[in-house]
């Protein structure tokens, strides 16, 4: 059995994804309130737990439903970067970073998933991410890249650079 902490303001995703897991993956969850928050027990087969656990654990980190879901896929992965870990614990500086990997109306974040093609989502204290493995580390990179201090023009070069060369990667293959 897998348990996942869910937040009260994701309940009714939550609920509506464990709907669709239940058919999917043939698991059952159950949601118990602790406090303010609840808590999700995840009983099924070993690999169809896990799966679920990653899923619910997307949504609650603020993924919708569809993009949790590609998790299914044996080509997705979830992944975090601790901001609390990376930045000590300082509230301030959580929240100062927080903000720049989002950007003014969510810009920043919506250049770094076009950049390198991973969905992510930022909640107050880590950033999570939805996306193939090259795809997670370069989402990786640059966020840690950020978190350095680095500008956000020279973050995007770089992940410019990068998908070049995945592309040539790519289509060398092909030829």
């Amino acid at each position: 059995m897998q348990t996942v902490l869910i937040d009260f303001k994701r309940i009714n995703c939550a609920k509506k994804t464990a709907k669709t897991l239940s058919t999917e993956l043939k698991v059952k969850t159950e949601f118990q309130k602790d406090g303010q928050n609840f808590i999700a027990s995840i009983a099924g087969e070993g690999g169809s737990e896990w799966i679920a656990e990653q899923i619910l654990k997307a949504v609650n980190c603020g993924f919708d439903e569809k993009t949790a879901l590609k998790l299914l896929s044996d080509e997705f992965f979830l992944d975090f970067v601790d901001l609390n870990a990376s930045l000590w614990g300082k509230k301030k500086a959580i929240e100062r970073y927080s903000a720049r990997i989002i950007g003014s109306q969510g810009k920043v974040r919506k250049t770094l998933e076009e950049l390198t093609g991973a969905r992510i989502s930022v909640s107050e204290e880590s950033v999570a991410i939805i996306g193939d493995f090259d795809e997670i580390d370069a989402a990786k990179e640059a966020i840690h890249r950020i978190l350095e201090g680095r500008t956000h023009e020279t973050v995007y070069a770089f992940l410019e650079r990068l998908k070049q060369k995945r592309e040539a990667k790519r289509l060398g293959a092909r030829l």
